[in-house]
């Protein structure tokens, strides 16, 4: 998703775990600046940095000790008034993996309130369903979240 970022905003950054990703993408576009970074949690930007925050399918695959740190990161670098969309799982029921496990493989979906609850202050602008290939077996596949940081915190 981060290419479609470049139609928003003149420059754009990805952060990504996985260093063999970076490696993969960077040469397909190299006006994005991509990342490898160890964690989500910390991220090498100073504060207040971006004007619009991003992500995709992201936050449903972290414990929830692990998705409070990159809550707080995500607050850090969006600055006052900036947007931050999230795309993420949002059926409740939809819980799969070690979800005990920081460093292991989970997805926890967590309702459009809970991730409200993550970022306090800030006004959810809107809210509008995921769709995908009319083929997927679930037609519940998330919530995309526009949310808005106040200006005064």
């Amino acid at each position: 998703m981060t290419p479609v970022l470049t139609e928003f905003a003149d420059i754009v950054f990805g952060f990504e775990r996985e260093a063999h990703f970076v490696e993969q993408v960077q040469p397909l576009f190299p006006g994005i600046s991509f990342r490898q970074v160890a964690s989500l949690d910390s991220l090498p930007v100073p504060d207040n940095h971006f004007g619009l925050a991003l992500t995709f399918t992201v936050l449903q695959h972290l414990t929830e000790p692990v998705l409070a740190k990159v809550v707080r990161e995500i607050d850090r670098v969006l600055e006052p008034g900036g947007i931050l969309v999230l795309c993420e799982e949002t059926d409740t029921s939809h819980v799969a993996g070690t979800v005990t496990d920081p460093n292991g493989m989970c997805t926890v979906g967590r309702s459009v309130a809970h991730y409200q609850a993550l970022f306090p202050g800030y006004v959810l602008r809107t809210t509008r369903p995921r769709v995908i290939e009319p083929t997927y077996p679930r037609s519940d596949v998330g919530t995309y979240m526009v949310f808005e940081r106040p200006i005064a915190q």
